[in-house]
């Protein structure tokens, strides 16, 4: 998918670029920007590639989300917890993991109101099926605009949002130190 087209592409020579929320990456990194800009924050969101998006967008841009809003059937907390603490065995901790539970639906129901996005439940099982806690059909999420579902339909619509709001997109911008 092209840059916006108010996504300013190259490194400039000089650099006197300010702003208080600045963001490296253009993937699921964008939903930093997009709530900072939301805030009324400057944000300048710099991009090494060509492209918006990163891997999101190429990944099909799913999230991963328990105890959604969207979901027909009513996910089990206590599972979902017993599942992604095993997930994220010695990445996270308890706090984390508790926060993402109870906030993550609030998460992707921010960026359906800024973006357009209108949410969706994939037809997919967790990563380990297997594993305590898991579950089928309910905490995958793809974001649809005009009725097609993929990654691109998740960041371009962020990108789109923020530099609606004054921020600013760099698309081949690599940072080599800050």
């Amino acid at each position: 998918n092209p840059a916006p087209a108010s996504a300013n592409s190259g490194v400039p020579e000089s650099w006197d670029e300010e702003a208080d929320f600045v963001v490296l990456g253009t993937g699921t990194a964008l939903t930093g920007a997009l709530k900072a800009a939301a805030e009324g924050m400057s944000v300048i969101v710099l991009e090494k590639a060509k492209l918006i998006g990163g891997t999101t967008a190429l990944s099909g841009g799913q999230v991963w989300v328990p105890c959604n809003d969207y979901s027909t059937e009513k996910d089990d907390r206590s599972l979902a917890k017993t599942y992604m603490t095993k997930v994220a065995a010695g990445l996270s901790t308890e706090a984390i993991i508790d926060t993402y539970i109870d906030r993550a639906s609030e998460m992707v129901n921010f960026i359906a109101e800024k973006t357009g996005c209108e949410w969706s439940v994939s037809p997919r099982i967790d990563y380990h099926a297997q594993w305590e806690g898991a579950s089928r059909d309910m905490r995958s999420l793809s974001c649809v605009i005009d009725g097609v579902r993929s990654g691109a339909h998740f960041t371009q619509p962020e990108a789109d949002a923020i530099t609606s709001m004054g921020g600013k997109i760099m698309t081949e911008t690599p940072v080599k130190r800050l």
